[in-house]
Order: structure tokens, then sequence, then C-alpha cells
């Protein structure tokens, strides 16, 4: 099941209940038993952090991660910023917090160092050793995309690489809807671990610089199974091209 991102920036409640209650829905169709299931996305919110955070700590940065030059977008509803943040360590990473502020002048037009916010608008929820990934916030005030955007990476946690499933994305294609442009495609769950509260990071691109981005969410995702998305771009596409990715939210069992 997908749930489209909202193009009007909000604070969101707590979703630790919806994520467990998908998670014992997925267990329906598997040999693992609803409490198992449920039990071990409890754990999985104890090992990446809760769904719902008070604040974004950045402290020392992590050994190994990079992150490129953060881009600010502007849309008719909204802005949002896109930030490569790659992992040139030998570890898997978890819960890598990115500090994003936006200022004009002396004024403080959005950071995310705010109580309130869900994870994904706070942290890289999993990064394995060399990969990159074009990480988007979609969720910023219209008026901070005429801002200057800095960003700065946390103290993330490390983790063996074969705990973090492989989820791969498919038959990117732009769109419109409500008369905005969308991207649109299908998340296959490779791993053997189900998946809940799924976000899918998309950046459009061209000429080497990031134009437009976006993300949707997919509610659940059973090992083995796909699922459609459907995510608005805050910026212009026209003519780009379209990268998207999607990190898991539950890791496989130790």
């Amino acid at each position: 099941m997908i749930r489209r991102r909202s193009p009007t920036p909000r604070l969101r409640g707590p979703r630790v209940a919806t994520a467990v209650a998908g998670a014992a829905a997925l267990a329906l169709g598997g040999c693992t038993t609803t409490q198992e299931l449920s039990a071990q996305r409890a754990k999985e919110l104890s090992d990446i952090g809760s769904q719902h955070e008070p604040l974004v700590r950045i402290g020392r940065a992590t050994p190994g991660v990079r992150l490129g030059r953060p881009t600010l977008l502007r849309g008719s509803e909204g802005a949002a910023v896109a930030i490569e943040v790659r992992n040139e360590g030998d570890h898997a990473l978890i819960d890598l917090p990115i500090g994003v502020r936006v200022r004009r002048g002396k004024a403080s037009l959005y950071t995310n160092r705010t109580a309130g916010l869900d994870r994904e608008l706070l942290r890289v929820v999993a990064l394995r050793p060399g990969e990159r990934l074009a990480w988007v916030n979609d969720q910023l005030p219209a008026d901070a995309g005429r801002g200057r955007v800095t960003a700065n990476p946390g103290r993330a946690r490390t983790v063996p690489a074969a705990r973090i499933p492989r989820l791969r994305v498919s038959g990117l294609h732009p769109g419109r809807e409500d008369g905005r442009v969308t991207a649109s495609g299908r998340v296959r769950n490779d791993g053997r671990v189900g998946q809940a509260n799924l976000v899918v990071f998309v950046t459009a691109e061209r000429g080497g610089r990031v134009v437009a981005a976006g993300a949707a969410e997919i509610e659940r995702l059973a090992p083995g199974a796909s699922e459609s998305f459907v995510a608005f771009l805050v910026g212009d596409a026209t003519g780009a091209q379209l990268r998207a990715a999607a990190p898991p939210t539950v890791l496989a069992k130790k």
C-alpha cells in the first residue's frame, strides 16, 4: 500500500503503532507468526531509532561518511532539500543523523533539529559500505526555498552488512497528478524480512545536477513482494533522468 507524501509541510504523529500493525499484517502471508514479527519490528525500532523522535543531535561525524553539496529546491506548494550521502567506510551504517538548516541572512527559515518530525526527515536509516544514497527531505515550507541550506552528518551506528536487506526500485517514469509532476515506479523486497513504513527517495538529475526531488511511502512490503508508488516532485524535472532508492527499515536477524 502506498501513501503519497503530502505537498504541504507538516509535523506528523507517532507511527510506532502503525509500523507494528503493518508488520503483523505481513505475517499472515508467511511462516513467521504475528507475535514474532511484531516483536522483531519493535526490536528494530530500538536498533535503528523510533519512528517519531524528539530531536536531531549532531555530534562527531562518523568516519567515512561524506555529504555532497545540498541542493535546495522550490515548488508551488513547498520546498525540498536533496543531499547525496556516501558511506566510504568499511562498515554498514544505521541511524545516521543529518542536520539540515536553511537561513536567509541572519534569519532561520527551517531546521530539522525540531521535536515532532518523523525519522526519515532526520536520518538515513541504513547505508551499506560503498553505497551512495540521494536523501530527500521534501517537507520544507515554501519560503525556505529562497534561503541558503547547510547540512551536517552526525554519529551513526555500525552493523554487519548482511543484516541490511536489499530492496530494488524499477520502472521509474514521470507523470502528472493534480497538476504536479510525479515519479512512479515499483519497489521489490529481495530480502527475507518484511518491511514497514518504507520511504522511497526520488531525485531528477539534468546535466549532473539535481533539479527536482520528492518521496513516497509504502506502509508494508512482504519478503519477495513488490509494490507501486507515486512521489510528488518539488522542482523542475523537465527532461531530467530519474533515480530512486528505498533504504530498508527492518534489519535481518543477527
